[in-house]
Order: structure tokens, then C-alpha cells, then sequence
């Protein structure tokens, strides 16, 4: 008896293992949906969500914190020009904030310090003898701007010898001198630029040269974005500067200096005001001003202040200066050296050590105070001076070295013998050193040494290659023309257009958003730059472009680096100008016919087929044995006597 109940009970757990098994068992599936659909999936997709969600917004903090420092340390546009050999065009610049009804803001700024001359207001909304007033009005301001110009480069002929060689030359200048004109960009910019057109060519007539078709004086025209302006100009900050001024006119001269230094410039508004990033607004507040506000400080940090002539505004973004400390600095202006900070109330040695590598002086008792190197390494920066026989107020003492092994190469023996003769002193520290000398007498500012810039001319420079290309350089390429200066027009002219001057306005991971005079920017996906890398573009730098298409229906725009000869895209409507062969002409004609020509549903008896169809399906009432309706009630069978009509009043 035992063994067969050992067996019965061996057979029966055969038979619970087969049970158990069979993955398949209706028992098992439904335990497994149940469990899934009550439980797991609901816990699982909220864990996967803010997982994602997290990561995302990581990333938008990242681009955003990415696109503010390449605002931020933007070369100023005097200092590119210097450096490109060129030098100013004009000594002024006029910057114009565009409007309908309020006007167009103008303001005349010094093109070295950013100093406000004049402030005017052109109108030209109201009728023709206000337009006419409004371009008599705008073309003196020109004439202003070119005069000063002309002025200042017949100085600087003189100072270079040659009185005849100036009396040659000065009717050149008069008429060939460009004038620097900074535009913002928001609503009337097409309307300001067509009446910028039209004071260059009263100017001409004001001078006496005739209508010759020249088209007017040359301007240079550069769109610069006039987000944040209105911000800073209601701001106390504002009012302390300009007491007198409206908040209007206070934003056309924000916006002519953040093209001509945009650090000092772009500091003093929110960084959340630029619109440098995308989906800033759902993103955590905290922690997007807290990452903006570290950026800010680092890009200031690397670029270094002048804490004689900087503003207050920059000064509090140098590390460890409180407003309170900065209120004393300025007030204890001009400081002679760096060890005078040391002197003002509340700033200890901590503080000290914290910002002197930070803090420039400029013509003081010592001529380190103008370097990147820190108080604390003096000694050694003056035993490298001496033994490499550099002299700090000469520059071509210095011998040029294209990459940083070559560098290190040169120096590792000096750097090796200054380690031995200064006890605690790493190798590293004084290859540090040397390398903040080599750049104060090479290029003190670092913004005009990246590391990957795309010059004007067309030179794209990485790390210590250089490659000279024609792909996104603004040479030979113009502003947008009239005739495509809307969508409809530019949808209904033929496309691709090429080499169109665009500003970049925001760099994201799948390419770059320019502004080329269109109320919508356009997309310069990654896979329309060539051999470009994205990571080049600068937030307000000028690139050449071609307009690819236009979407039918969003009016989104397609564009491309110039030089790279792309077609048109398939948005594009009009004569696509050459956007693909015939036969995917022929395809897309041909596909475009089958979407027009729908089948058009049939009417029988005067109804629509699919009414007739639900009519068709729909089950007959039950009748009573009368004949009578069974749903009717009979409150209905009851015959209501007929009211009479009331009159309308």
C-alpha cells in the first residue's frame, strides 16, 4: 500500500509540474494579464516616464547653458575686424529698434565704449508727408554716422604722413565709406530696412550725387536679436543710466551694444529673457537659473573684467563679489594694483584669493596685475619671464607656437628647472603659468582665440587645422530682396535662392534656427551644413545660406549652408528651381493627381450612400396588432388645438 501511494502521489506531482508547465494554461495567461495590467503597467510606465522626462530635461538645460555661453563670449565686432586686419569702418554706429505706431527708435553709439551721442525717433506711419519727414529724418542720422566715420580715417591718414596721398584719397572715402547699421529684429524689420533703402538714396541727393542707380550709400546692415531688450529697459538698473529716457529708446541702445560687445551687454538682462533654448517654461525654475547663473559666471570668469572701467552689472558676475562688495570697488575706483582690494571693507584674503586671477588692472604699479596669472605665482611668472626673455609690453618677443604639444614640447625643460628652484611648486602649476603669460601678450582675449570659430571669409579653424572653404562664409552673399521679402512671395518665386546673409539665432542637437528678414526663421538642419560641424556655429554669428523651400502649410523653412549647391526641398512650391530630376518631377505630379481625384461616394434616392446604408440596417419597429406604433405614447395620439401665431415686435 505504500509503495502505490508513493506512486499515486509521484504521478500526481508529475501531473501538478506538467500543470505548472504549461505556460500556455488559460490559468497562467490570465494570471500574468491581470498582474501586467492591474499592477506592472502602470508602475512601470510612470518609473519610464520620469526617467526620460528627467533625462530630457537635462539635455534642454544643457543646450540652453550651451547657447549662453556662445552668446556670451561672442567676439565683440571692433575687436574681429582688428584682428581680421580691416579694422572700424565707422567710428559710430546707429542701431535701430523697429515699431509702426510708436515709431522707429534710433540711437547713435561710439563703436569703442558704447557711448550713447543721440537719440531720435523716426516715424512713418500716418500718411506720405510723414514718411517723407520720417526718411529726411533717417538719412540725416546717416549722414551723422558717415561724417564722424570719414572725420576719424582722415585723422588717422594724416597721423600716417602724406598730406597729398590724403587729398587723393579723401573724395574716395566720402563716397565709398560704409556706415554700420544695427537692426533688430522683431516686427517691422522689412519695413524699417525698405525705409533704410530709401534715407541711402536721399542721402545721395542731399550730397549733391544725383540719382546715378548706385542705389545709395553703402550700409552695413547686421540683425541682431532684440529679445530681453524691452526687459532691461524697464529695469532699475536702466533708469539709474538713462534718467531722462523712455524705456523705448532705451532698447535700441541695448540692442546697437550687444552686437558691438555682447558680454557687457547681455549680462545685465535674465537669461530666460534671450530665448537662447527651447521648452524653457517647462522646465524646473530653479534649477535652469541656477545652471544660467553658473554660466554667466564662468564665461565672465574665463573673459576676466577691468575693474576700473567695467559696470556694475559684469562686476557682480566675477566670483565671489557680492553687490555690496562691488558698490565699494567702484566707489573705490581707480585702484592702482590688485593688492588694493585687500584695503576695502568686508573683502578678506579669502575673497581675495577667490577673485584677484579674475580682476584686471590695466597701466598699474605692476604689470602682472594685467595678466590671467594670480597674485600667488608672481615670483615664478617673473623667474619665466627672465629665463625665456619675454618682455610683457612686447609681443613679438613671444615665439608662436600653432598647437599646445608644441607648446609644451618647448617649455617642458624650463618648466621642469622652475619646479626645482621653488620648492611646492607642481610642473603643472608652472606650465599653468606660462600658459596665462603666452595668451596676455598673444591675445588677451580669449574671445577671439577659440577654438573653432567660422571666420567671415570663409576659414573654418579646429583645434590646429585650418581648411579654407567657400561652405557658410557671408562673402558674396546679400541681404534677402524685396521680392521674396514675405513667405507668399518667396513660396511663389523660384527656389532654391541662393547666398543669403542669415543670423543664427539658437543651436540645438538637430541643427540651427537662422533669421534672414522672414517673420519665421528658418531650419538649417545638421544634414545640410556639409563638413561644417555644428558645434562652429555661434549664437548671432552671420553665416551665407540658401532658402531650399517652404512648407505649403506651416510655412516652415528649409535652408542650407551656401557653397554646397543643394537642391530645392520637396515644401517647396513654385518652380522648385531645379529641386530634382524629371522623373521624380513626373512621380510627384502623378501622386499629387491621385490625392486630388478622391472617389466621390454615390446618391441613391437623393440621400448619401452611407445614410442609405444605416437606414438599410436599421431594424423595423414593432407595430401593435392595431397597426399603431408601439414607441409613440399616447399623449402624442391626442391632437393639440392650433395656437395662434404672436406677432413680432
Amino acid at each position: 500500500n505504500n509503495n502505490n501511494n508513493n506512486s499515486n502521489n509521484n504521478n500526481n506531482n508529475k501531473n501538478n509540474n506538467n500543470y505548472i508547465n504549461n505556460h500556455n494554461h488559460p490559468l497562467l495567461r490570465n494570471a500574468r494579464e491581470d498582474a501586467y495590467n492591474r499592477l506592472l503597467r502602470k508602475r512601470c510606465t510612470a518609473r519610464l516616464w520620469k526617467t526620460l522626462s528627467k533625462r530630457a530635461e537635462e539635455r534642454s538645460v544643457r543646450v540652453f547653458c550651451d547657447n549662453l555661453r556662445k552668446a556670451l563670449l561672442a567676439p565683440p565686432a571692433a575687436a574681429v575686424r582688428t584682428e581680421n586686419g580691416n579694422g572700424p569702418r565707422s567710428a559710430m554706429v546707429l542701431a535701430l529698434d523697429p515699431g509702426f505706431a510708436a515709431g522707429i527708435k534710433c540711437a547713435v553709439l561710439s563703436r569703442k565704449e558704447g557711448e550713447v551721442l543721440h537719440l531720435d525717433t523716426v516715424r512713418f506711419v500716418g500718411g506720405a508727408k510723414v514718411k517723407e519727414d520720417g526718411v529726411r529724418k533717417l538719412a540725416g542720422l546717416l549722414k551723422k554716422v558717415k561724417d564722424a566715420s570719414s572725420f576719424e580715417r582722415n585723422n588717422d591718414e594724416e597721423e600716417g604722413g602724406g598730406q597729398q596721398q590724403h587729398q587723393q584719397q579723401h573724395s574716395k572715402h566720402s563716397k565709398s565709406s560704409s556706415i554700420t547699421v544695427i537692426l533688430g529684429n522683431g516686427h517691422g524689420t522689412r519695413e524699417a530696412r525698405a525705409l533704410l533703402n530709401e534715407a541711402s538714396r536721399a542721402l545721395v541727393m542731399m550730397e549733391g550725387g544725383g540719382d546715378d542707380g548706385d542705389g545709395g550709400v553703402e550700409v552695413e546692415l547686421h540683425l541682431t536679436s532684440e529679445a530681453g531688450a524691452s526687459v532691461w529697459s524697464v529695469t532699475e538698473m536702466a533708469s539709474e543710466e538713462f534718467p531722462n529716457e523712455s524705456p523705448a529708446a532705451i532698447a535700441s541702445v541695448s540692442i546697437g551694444r550687444r552686437y558691438l560687445n555682447p558680454l557687457n551687454e547681455l549680462v545685465k538682462i535674465p537669461p530666460k529673457s534671450l530665448g537662447l533654448g527651447m521648452y524653457q517654461h517647462d522646465l524646473p525654475a530653479k534649477i535652469l537659473d541656477e545652471k544660467l547663473a553658473v554660466t554667466s559666471i564662468d564665461a565672465v570668469a574665463e573673459v576676466g573684467v577691468d575693474v576700473n572701467s567695467c559696470s556694475l552689472a559684469i562686476l557682480s558676475k566675477v566670483p565671489s563679489l557680492t553687490a555690496k562688495l562691488c558698490r565699494k570697488i567702484a566707489e573705490a575706483r581707480p585702484l592702482r594694483s590688485r593688492e588694493e582690494l585687500l584695503g576695502i571693507p568686508g573683502l578678506g584674503p579669502k575673497t581675495f584669493r577667490n577673485c584677484a586671477a579674475f580682476v584686471r588692472i590695466n597701466d598699474g604699479i605692476e604689470p602682472l596685475d594685467g595678466t590671467l596669472v594670480h597674485p600667488e605665482s608672481y615670483d615664478v611668472a617673473r623667474y619665466l619671464l627672465e629665463r625665456l626673455k619675454w618682455d610683457l609690453g612686447d609681443s613679438s618677443s613671444v615665439p608662436r607656437c600653432e598647437s599646445e604639444e608644441e607648446r609644451l614640447e618647448v617649455w617642458r625643460g624650463v618648466a621642469k628647472e622652475a619646479t626645482e628652484r621653488f620648492d611646492g611648486v607642481s610642473q603643472e602649476r608652472v606650465l599653468t603659468v606660462m600658459n596665462h603669460l603666452y595668451f596676455s601678450m598673444t591675445s588677451p582675449d580669449p574671445r577671439l582665440r577659440k577654438d573653432k570659430v567660422l571666420e567671415e571669409n570663409g576659414t573654418m579653424t579646429t583645434g590646429t587645422t585650418t581648411t579654407t572653404s567657400t561652405v557658410g562664409s557671408i562673402g558674396g552673399c546679400s541681404p534677402l530682396p524685396t521680392y521674396a521679402s514675405t513667405i507668399d512671395k518667396l513660396r511663389k518665386g523660384k527656389l532654391p535662392l541662393r547666398n543669403i546673409i542669415a543670423t543664427v539665432r539658437n543651436v540645438v542637437d538637430f541643427g540651427a534656427f537662422v533669421d534672414f528678414g522672414l517673420e519665421n526663421d528658418g531650419l538649417l538642419h545638421r544634414s545640410k551644413m556639409g563638413n561644417v560641424p555644428l558645434g562652429t556655429l555661434l549664437v548671432g554669428q552671420d553665416i551665407g545660406i540658401d532658402v531650399l523651400g517652404v512648407a505649403s502649410r506651416t510655412g516652415k523653412i528649409s535652408v542650407g549652408l551656401c557653397g554646397l549647391c543643394l537642391v530645392a526641398t520637396d515644401g517647396s512650391s513654385g518652380n522648385g528651381g531645379g529641386s530634382s530630376s524629371r522623373e521624380e518631377e513626373s512621380k510627384r505630379s502623378s501622386l499629387k493627381g491621385v490625392v486630388r481625384k478622391a472617389p466621390q461616394r454615390k446618391r441613391t434616392g437623393g440621400r448619401d450612400s452611407k445614410r442609405a446604408l444605416k437606414s438599410e440596417d436599421r431594424k423595423p419597429r414593432r407595430m401593435k396588432p392595431d397597426g399603431r406604433d408601439s414607441k409613440r405614447s399616447v399623449k402624442s395620439e391626442i391632437q393639440k388645438p392650433p395656437q395662434k401665431r404672436q406677432r413680432r415686435k
